[in-house]
């Protein structure tokens, strides 16, 4: 391995130093997106956007608390997932269960004739996906994963099936990732009807990151989409998004962290149902976050997030401020993370008009979007 990737992984572990194995809440509570891990920030989460940090998070076994349900991840209807990683010789290999990602189940669930709605009995979700990793060292940090889902229902009057397949490929060198994740296929059949079909189309996402003078730069572009057909009528959505920006993390002490990230987001959708409806959303979001072991068992931190710029359509985007704040709770090799909750909406409960402290930390619901680290 030479001088230069040695040097890149030195800063990268240095930076790691007393936060090594992370999660969705550590991302969430620091203001980044958690389904494929931060354009800069380093994350054990990021192996889902560059298979190749598979490298350098290993020997870990992690748990997201959850329920199994049909709707997207998210803060405050988190998804039951979770797997282990482990150093075998010159490679390290790991197998995840219960990773959705990109999966469309909201959109897969929905009537052709109303976009929005959930139905009741829709398509086979995409469930119980498995996804495996492997990867090594030769000159450069390589890794792969292997994307799979597959259920069947014959209990109706019809079979019902539902299956997905994709891959990943990521590389580490010098001062520069690369990476690439693609869906090959992704089809739903059966729903009301024998007939009816939900197909994802060919999607992908790329980018590439490059630090420059301790700043990481980072350039993104994703396009997927779907085919919905049923009795109701065909729905077609296609979608592109395109991101770069910037990011750098201060050194504060030798335990707390200063985070800054400042981006450009286009997304671009075109819906087909009787008539062809497009949306176009360009934001400019600026992100501050800390992180800081206050005690050896104890990690908290916090972000403020708010779009300096947001054009969706012939509209600014308002209210865009969101703080968000989290901690982790260590003993010996067990890492306990979380959101510190709040009432009103930051805790997955509606404001209502005896509830409508959104900003009062919540005693009885102090800790939201958990996760269970084991470190080997």
């Amino acid at each position: 391995m030479n001088v230069k990737l040695n040097i890149l992984i030195s800063l990268i572990l240095l930076s790691l130093s007393f936060e090594a194995f992370c999660s969705k809440a550590r991302l969430e509570a620091m203001g980044q997106p958690s389904n494929a891990g931060s354009s800069y920030i380093p994350d054990s989460r990021n192996v889902f956007g560059n298979s190749a940090y598979i490298n350098l998070y290993k020997n870990y076994i992690i748990t997201e608390w959850g329920t199994p349900n049909d709707t997207d991840d998210s803060p405050t209807s988190p998804h039951a997932e979770g797997g282990f990683f482990k150093e075998e010789g010159s490679f390290i290999y790991g197998l995840y269960l219960g990773n959705e990602g990109y999966t469309r189940n909201v959109a897969r669930a929905s009537d052709p004739s109303k976009p929005q709605a959930t139905g009741d009995d829709d398509f086979l979700m995409h469930d119980n996906p498995i996804d495996f990793f492997f990867g090594g060292d030769a000159g450069i940090l390589w890794g792969l994963r292997a994307h799979y889902a597959g259920s069947s229902d014959n209990s109706g009057a019809f079979e019902k099936t539902h299956k997905a397949y994709g891959f990943g490929i990521g590389a580490i060198l010098n001062n520069i990732e690369y990476f690439a994740n693609t869906t090959l296929a992704d089809i739903s059949k059966g729903a009301t009807l024998d007939g009816d079909k939900w197909e994802s189309e060919l999607g992908f996402t790329t980018g590439v990151n490059y630090i420059f003078e301790s700043i990481n730069l980072f350039v993104e572009y994703s396009k997927n989409g779907y085919t919905y057909q049923s009795s109701g009528g065909k729905l077609i959505e296609h979608a592109e998004d395109y991101k770069c920006g910037l990011g750098k993390i201060y050194d504060i002490t030798k335990t707390s962290k200063l985070f800054l990230d400042l981006y450009y987001l286009r997304s671009d959708e075109k819906f087909s149902v009787a008539s062809t409806s497009k949306s176009k959303i360009a934001t400019v979001p600026i992100t501050f976050a800390f992180e800081a072991e206050t005690y050896d068992w104890l990690t908290l931190r916090g972000a403020v997030s708010q779009n300096i710029h947001g054009d969706q359509g012939e509209r600014n985007i308002e209210n865009s401020t969101v703080v968000t704040a989290g901690g982790t709770l260590k003993f010996k090799q067990v890492e306990f993370d979380g959101l510190i909750g709040t009432t009103g909406t930051a805790a997955g409960r509606a404001p209502t008009a005896t509830n409508n402290s959104s900003g009062i930390l919540s005693t009885d619901n102090l800790m939201t979007r958990i996760s269970l680290k084991f470190v080997f």
